[in-house]
Protein backbone atom coordinates (compact mmCIF):
# COMPACT_ATOMS: atom_id res chain seq x y z
CA UNK A 1 0.00 0.00 0.00
CA UNK A 2 2.73 2.82 1.05
CA UNK A 3 4.39 1.82 -2.45
CA UNK A 4 1.80 2.45 -4.42
CA UNK A 5 1.06 5.76 -2.50
CA UNK A 6 4.55 6.33 -3.32
CA UNK A 7 4.20 5.48 -6.99
CA UNK A 8 1.02 7.56 -7.05
CA UNK A 9 2.27 10.39 -5.68
CA UNK A 10 5.80 10.75 -7.57
CA UNK A 11 3.11 10.25 -10.77
CA UNK A 12 1.19 13.06 -10.06
CA UNK A 13 4.06 15.28 -9.39
CA UNK A 14 5.74 14.30 -12.46
CA UNK A 15 2.54 14.88 -14.57
CA UNK A 16 1.64 17.74 -12.49
CA UNK A 17 5.03 19.50 -13.87
CA UNK A 18 5.26 17.99 -17.34
CA UNK A 19 1.51 19.47 -17.54
CA UNK A 20 2.77 23.09 -16.65
CA UNK A 21 5.52 23.31 -19.27
CA UNK A 22 3.10 21.48 -22.15
CA UNK A 23 -0.08 24.02 -21.32
CA UNK A 24 1.40 26.65 -22.97
CA UNK A 25 3.10 24.80 -25.91
CA UNK A 26 -0.50 23.13 -26.64
CA UNK A 27 -2.44 26.45 -26.35
CA UNK A 28 0.21 28.68 -28.79
CA UNK A 29 -0.44 24.83 -31.00
CA UNK A 30 -4.09 24.76 -31.38
CA UNK A 31 -3.95 29.33 -31.69
CA UNK A 32 -1.48 28.12 -34.84
CA UNK A 33 -3.74 25.38 -35.71
CA UNK A 34 -7.06 26.74 -35.99
CA UNK A 35 -5.75 30.41 -36.26
CA UNK A 36 -8.17 31.30 -33.74
CA UNK A 37 -6.94 33.63 -31.70
CA UNK A 38 -8.03 34.37 -27.90
CA UNK A 39 -8.73 37.88 -27.06
CA UNK A 40 -7.35 36.99 -24.19
CA UNK A 41 -3.96 36.32 -25.52
CA UNK A 42 -1.15 38.41 -24.24
CA UNK A 43 2.35 38.59 -25.46
CA UNK A 44 4.50 41.03 -23.49
CA UNK A 45 8.45 41.75 -23.96
CA UNK A 46 9.74 43.79 -20.86
CA UNK A 47 13.16 45.14 -20.48
CA UNK A 48 12.55 48.25 -18.98
CA UNK A 49 15.49 48.94 -16.10
CA UNK A 50 14.61 52.08 -13.87
CA UNK A 51 17.86 53.91 -14.38
CA UNK A 52 18.49 53.05 -17.80
CA UNK A 53 15.11 53.01 -19.42
CA UNK A 54 13.96 50.72 -21.83
CA UNK A 55 11.09 48.70 -23.85
CA UNK A 56 8.01 47.44 -23.14
CA UNK A 57 6.36 45.76 -26.20
CA UNK A 58 2.69 43.93 -25.59
CA UNK A 59 0.87 42.57 -28.07
CA UNK A 60 -3.26 41.14 -27.52
CA UNK A 61 -4.96 38.35 -29.20
CA UNK A 62 -7.71 41.04 -29.85
CA UNK A 63 -5.23 42.91 -32.02
CA UNK A 64 -3.95 45.81 -30.53
CA UNK A 65 0.00 46.35 -30.01
CA UNK A 66 1.97 48.51 -27.81
CA UNK A 67 5.28 49.84 -27.46
CA UNK A 68 6.68 51.58 -24.19
CA UNK A 69 9.88 53.46 -24.81
CA UNK A 70 12.14 55.27 -22.09
CA UNK A 71 15.28 56.86 -22.85
CA UNK A 72 17.40 57.20 -19.83
CA UNK A 73 17.12 60.29 -17.69
CA UNK A 74 13.54 60.71 -19.20
CA UNK A 75 10.54 60.06 -16.41
CA UNK A 76 7.89 59.18 -18.93
CA UNK A 77 7.64 56.60 -21.92
CA UNK A 78 7.09 57.60 -25.12
CA UNK A 79 4.18 54.89 -26.40
CA UNK A 80 3.10 53.95 -29.73
CA UNK A 81 -0.06 51.84 -30.64
CA UNK A 82 -1.02 49.74 -33.26
CA UNK A 83 -3.68 47.78 -34.53
CA UNK A 84 -2.24 44.21 -35.37
CA UNK A 85 -3.41 41.75 -38.32
CA UNK A 86 -4.10 38.51 -37.47
CA UNK A 87 -1.49 37.05 -39.85
CA UNK A 88 0.77 39.24 -37.89
CA UNK A 89 -0.21 38.04 -35.07
CA UNK A 90 -0.11 34.29 -36.12
CA UNK A 91 3.46 34.67 -37.17
CA UNK A 92 4.49 35.51 -33.99
CA UNK A 93 2.67 32.69 -32.64
CA UNK A 94 4.83 30.55 -34.69
CA UNK A 95 8.30 32.26 -33.81
CA UNK A 96 7.43 31.52 -30.18
CA UNK A 97 6.92 27.74 -31.03
CA UNK A 98 9.82 27.60 -32.88
CA UNK A 99 11.73 29.25 -30.23
CA UNK A 100 10.01 27.40 -27.61
CA UNK A 101 10.12 30.91 -25.75
CA UNK A 102 8.02 29.58 -22.84
CA UNK A 103 11.43 27.33 -21.51
CA UNK A 104 13.81 29.19 -19.08
CA UNK A 105 17.19 28.42 -20.72
CA UNK A 106 18.98 30.89 -18.83
CA UNK A 107 20.18 30.26 -15.10
CA UNK A 108 20.05 31.75 -12.06
CA UNK A 109 23.19 33.71 -10.59
CA UNK A 110 23.99 36.98 -9.38
CA UNK A 111 23.70 39.72 -11.68
CA UNK A 112 26.60 42.24 -12.82
CA UNK A 113 26.79 46.07 -12.09
CA UNK A 114 24.09 47.68 -13.97
CA UNK A 115 23.05 44.59 -15.92
CA UNK A 116 19.27 43.81 -16.31
CA UNK A 117 17.08 40.94 -17.10
CA UNK A 118 14.48 40.74 -20.13
CA UNK A 119 11.58 39.06 -19.55
CA UNK A 120 8.74 37.13 -21.97
CA UNK A 121 5.25 36.61 -20.55
CA UNK A 122 3.06 34.42 -22.06
CA UNK A 123 -0.55 34.83 -21.12
CA UNK A 124 -3.20 32.37 -23.51
CA UNK A 125 -5.98 33.28 -20.76
CA UNK A 126 -5.78 29.49 -19.65
CA UNK A 127 -2.17 29.31 -18.75
CA UNK A 128 1.10 31.52 -18.17
CA UNK A 129 4.32 31.41 -18.62
CA UNK A 130 7.55 33.69 -17.84
CA UNK A 131 10.86 33.26 -19.18
CA UNK A 132 13.86 35.61 -19.13
CA UNK A 133 17.46 36.40 -19.74
CA UNK A 134 20.11 38.85 -19.30
CA UNK A 135 19.61 41.90 -21.41
CA UNK A 136 23.30 42.04 -22.24
CA UNK A 137 23.40 38.37 -23.41
CA UNK A 138 20.14 38.71 -25.87
CA UNK A 139 22.17 39.01 -29.11
CA UNK A 140 24.63 36.32 -28.01
CA UNK A 141 21.29 33.77 -27.07
CA UNK A 142 19.78 34.66 -30.69
CA UNK A 143 16.02 33.73 -28.88
CA UNK A 144 14.29 36.75 -27.38
CA UNK A 145 16.20 39.19 -29.61
CA UNK A 146 14.32 37.94 -32.65
CA UNK A 147 11.19 37.83 -30.66
CA UNK A 148 11.49 41.71 -29.50
CA UNK A 149 12.46 42.80 -32.48
CA UNK A 150 9.22 41.19 -34.34
CA UNK A 151 6.83 42.35 -32.05
CA UNK A 152 8.42 45.55 -32.41
CA UNK A 153 8.36 45.49 -36.24
CA UNK A 154 4.39 44.44 -35.82
CA UNK A 155 3.65 47.54 -33.86
CA UNK A 156 5.53 50.07 -35.96
CA UNK A 157 4.33 48.73 -39.11
CA UNK A 158 1.62 50.47 -40.24
CA UNK A 159 -1.25 48.97 -42.62
CA UNK A 160 -1.01 49.22 -46.08
CA UNK A 161 2.86 49.09 -45.77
Amino acid sequence: MFIALLVLLSMTTCDTVVLTDNSIESDLKVILETKKLPPELSITYDDMHGLWGGTKITITGAGSGEIQQRDRGHEQPQILKNTLEQDQLLELVKLIIDLKAWEQRTRERQPLADESRATLTINTGAHSSTMWEWFNDMEMNKRLVQIKTKMAQMVKKTKGA
